[in-house]
């Protein structure tokens, strides 16, 4: 009585707590993989995980700016406005251009430049997908806090820059540039505006996958004011640029050979930056994630244990409230009793013995001693009928569990004779619970079963091999008794007895099983396990 007060205040005391569901480890792993968003689960944690991959979409899917600081270059400008300093990044020349001198046309930059001949005030940068036209010349620029800087090839469109020394650019304006001689339209025709034949050399460049690929041409338009027509330009293309004009051999334009080169620089300077940036994001996010997800781990599994506490308490009084007597009286020991014929053995004409197991046709062993006497000093009487009324699964698991059996495996093996059942179990948070309800063939009263706690100790795949039978995928618990499948006749092929003669006792003291359940059994139970025959 003291302790049912006491499991019951424990009941009444300890709190039930709401169990937060938290995502298994592998299916953390694969939302940090997965770009597929569930929406039609709208649970806190489903919420949770669809936050956190839109987070790592949202990461992805950014247009991330290119940031970096430009160096002053050791090279200058020379013009005929003045000279001025350039700055390099990532070995490309750059001209810096206040925001007042974006105001005007390109060709009157360095005249504007002059009369605003500012320095920038910082070396930083930004730089954007977005691009500038600059006199046919579509370029990346980088923006500063006051002002731009444009590579020095991307001006080819309307300055002749050459190297005259190792610290100077000399430039001037080109007598001839690209609108001067011919007309573009939408990229499909070219018309001469020129009174003389002239030569083109233009390149369609494509822009896939971060790569520029360059598709070169040459169009000779010696008619006079007649259409060109191009051909069609491909899905990803990007810009076409006229290269080389010549007439008569004689070029008289031409653009900087590093201009398509330099814009795959700066294009490629972006990508791995915002690659870098992504990369970092993506690997804070991931670490939010998962520390998160360790601090629910370790609430739910403290809450976890506080319900595991109460719910065994509440079994505890449950299995207490469970009559023993009831239980018992569910589960008789299947006790073979006999009767002795003579005195022997210190055992006396007419008294009742318990008989424990046999040597067949020579001995039985016999009292608590198992003390070995005749086989024929002993009266056994018929086999008994089975019990076929079966026990729930509740009282199965209480009995068992109020057994205290303990098992060098995660499994548990009961043999009810009295039911012709073997019950298997499986622990579960300390606990058996019932795995597996199996039929099987115990020995007969003259040759019976040896009731005890035993533990699996010895696999035999099969037995009986020329002595008129075959047994298959044996499980050795004591000395000769096995646990196996029905008989077979003499070549294993063919069952001697019908699977009827389960749930009889019918054995010479091994148990028996169908084929299938034996198979799993043999294949299952590890040696070391305790198995209970009862």
């Amino acid at each position: 009585m003291k302790k049912f007060m006491f499991i019951m205040g424990l009941l009444f005391t300890t709190p039930i707590f709401a169990m937060e569901t938290i995502l298994p480890p592998e299916y953390i792993e694969q939302s940090i993989s997965e770009n597929i968003i569930p929406l039609e689960d709208s649970s806190q944690e489903n919420i949770a995980l669809t936050l956190h991959k839109q987070k790592l979409l949202e990461i992805q899917n950014q247009d991330i700016p290119l940031q970096g600081t430009l160096e002053l270059s050791e090279k200058t400008l020379d013009t005929q406005f003045g000279t001025f300093e350039l700055y390099k990044y990532n070995g490309i020349e750059f001209l810096y251009l206040p925001n007042k001198v974006l105001e005007y046309e390109p060709i009157s930059w360095l005249v504007q430049k002059s009369r605003f001949n500012t320095l920038p005030t910082t070396l930083n940068f930004n730089m954007t997908l977005e691009c500038m036209e600059i006199e046919q010349l579509k370029s990346f620029i980088l923006t500063g806090q006051e002002g731009i800087f444009v590579p020095l090839s991307s001006l080819s469109g309307f300055l002749e820059i050459n190297l005259i020394s190792e610290t100077q650019y000399k430039s001037t304006f080109k007598s001839n540039i690209v609108d001067d001689m011919i007309h573009i339209l939408e990229n499909t025709v070219i018309v001469n505006k020129t009174d003389i034949p002239i030569n083109i050399d233009y390149v369609d460049i494509t822009l896939d996958n971060n790569i520029f690929t360059e598709n070169h041409h040459e169009l000779d338009m010696t008619d006079l004011n007649q259409n060109y027509f191009l051909p069609s330009k491909s899905e990803n293309f990007w810009e076409m640029v006229i290269t080389n004009i010549s007439q008569k051999g004689y070029s008289i334009f031409t653009i900087d050979k590093n201009y398509i080169n330099d814009q795959q620089i700066l294009l490629d300077s972006k990508i791995q930056y915002e690659e870098q940036i992504k990369e970092e994001q993506t690997l804070d996010e991931k670490q939010r994630w998962v520390q998160e997800q360790e601090s629910i781990r370790l609430e739910q599994e403290r809450l976890a244990a506080e319900e595991q506490k109460r719910i065994q308490l509440e079994q505890e009084l449950k299995n207490l409230q469970m009559s023993q007597t009831t239980l018992e009286s569910l589960f008789p020991p299947s006790i073979v009793t006999g009767t002795m014929l003579y005195n022997v053995g210190g055992f006396k004409a007419g008294q009742q013995v318990e008989v424990k197991f046999d040597e067949r046709g020579k001995f039985y062993y016999v009292g608590p001693n198992a003390t070995e006497v005749p086989w024929n000093s002993v009266y056994i009487p018929p086999d008994p009928y089975t019990q076929y009324k079966q026990a729930t699964t509740e009282q199965i698991e209480t009995y068992i569990n109020l057994k205290g059996l303990k098992s060098n495996s995660n499994h548990l093996v009961w043999i009810d004779l009295y039911r012709q059942r073997m019950y298997v179990f499986e622990n579960i948070n300390g606990r058996w619970e019932l795995f597996r309800n199996m039929l099987v063939s115990s020995g007969k009263n003259i040759t019976p079963t040896i009731r005890g706690t035993f533990q699996a100790t010895a696999y035999m795949p099969s037995f009986g091999w020329g002595k008129g039978y075959v047994c298959y995928d044996a499980v050795q618990f004591s000395g000769e008794y096995l646990i196996h499948s029905i008989l077979y006749n003499d070549t294993g092929e063919y069952l001697l007895e019908g699977r009827g003669i389960l749930g009889q006792r019918a054995s010479d003291g091994c148990v028996r099983l169908s084929p299938e359940d034996a198979d799993w059994f043999y294949h299952t139970i590890k040696l070391g396990t305790t198995i209970w025959v009862n």
